[in-house]
């Protein structure tokens, strides 16, 4: 099971901080096989994670950002990637059920598009796609009509007062990323600082027959993010044993 590091925890555009030469060797000595961040600039990244032995684990932007694909799949495989990751609708705050159902049938056509060149398009959930939008269908309902691949987060699922490791029973095979997180009420936290029982999601995740990567992601703004991090990669090793 491949444990990665979502660098959102540092800002947007991480790949080009300062702080890269500290927060990789960091990263890698706690214990991580990888990163998951935004596209980037791919020749000094590459280089710098594979000299601390650490691997991409996808690119992760906005859904409309898939409207490039070429671009993006050149990217993706100069990384030594396999996946994208890519979040909201493709207008990020128009979310009525048309629009639900035109990402949708974006993200199918998409996801066709990258599967010919061997790149898997995971989408990413927050909490608004659970809101009902037609009678009692959620948006998540209407995007699962056509999404083939998810990359779940779990606390975002657990924000909704909905339980993240149902969720992931009921769409066991469909999920290829997933995304650690712990949350006390709304503020982000270091796994095991929050309120959220990642227990059953743990339990879940050999279950889970297209699982790629499990990512730790945090929102930024905490003082010291690679403490952070740190301290969540040693809270799965001694609490859930991986």
């Amino acid at each position: 099971m491949l444990i990665g590091a979502q660098l959102y925890a540092f800002g947007v555009g991480a790949d080009v901080d300062p702080r890269l030469d500290e927060i990789l060797p960091a990263l890698a000595e706690a214990g991580y096989d990888g990163v998951e961040g935004a596209p980037g600039h791919t020749t000094v990244y590459a280089d710098r994670l594979a000299a601390h032995g650490l691997r991409f684990a996808a690119p992760h932007g906005v859904t409309a950002g898939l409207r490039d694909g070429a671009s993006l799949i050149e990217y993706v495989k100069a990384m030594g990637a396999a996946d994208v990751c890519s979040s909201g609708l493709l207008s990020w705050h128009e979310r009525s059920a048309v629009d639900y159902r035109q990402t949708a049938e974006f993200l199918e056509g998409a996801a066709k598009e990258f599967e010919r060149a061997g790149v898997t398009v995971n989408y990413h959930n927050h909490d608004f796609e659970f809101e009902k939008v037609e009678g009692e269908r959620t948006g998540m309902d209407l995007l699962l009509e056509r999404v083939g691949t998810l990359c779940v987060d779990v606390g975002w699922i657990w924000r909704m007062g909905i339980d993240p490791a149902e969720f992931l029973r009921a769409n066991h095979d469909r999920v290829g990323f997933v995304h650690l997180r712990d949350f006390r009420g709304e503020e982000s936290l270091p796994l095991g600082d929050g309120d959220i029982d990642l227990s059953a999601v743990v339990a879940e995740l050999p279950n889970l027959p297209r699982l790629r990567w499990v990512i730790v992601e945090q929102d930024p703004g905490r003082p010291d993010p690679v403490d952070d991090l740190r301290r969540s990669r040693s809270v799965l090793r001694s609490r859930y044993g991986i």
